[in-house]
């Protein structure tokens, strides 16, 4: 219950396979909850944000990746998906 790891997967796990967004959002907070500082996992969340047409909450969840590691190629590459 206090491992950030495992919803992280299973968020990522459904992203892949094209499963309920909003459940890959609950894991994914989830695991932020546990790791607040996990840039894999925010990037994640920016992508489940993109895919749900949620752009305004990914945008939030992009600036908060983007302060981790503001030079990593996914923050830049969705910084563009996004028009930003």
């Amino acid at each position: 219950p206090e491992d950030a790891t495992a919803p992280g997967r299973a968020a990522k796990a459904l992203v892949a396979a094209g499963g309920d967004l909003r459940k890959a959002r609950d894991f994914a907070l989830r695991s932020l909850e546990l790791a607040p500082d996990s840039l894999e996992t925010r990037l994640l969340l920016t992508r489940i944000y993109i895919g749900a047409g949620m752009d305004a909450s990914a945008s939030k969840e992009l600036e908060e990746a983007a302060k981790l590691d503001p030079g990593h190629e996914m923050v830049k590459n969705l910084r563009k998906q996004l028009g930003e």
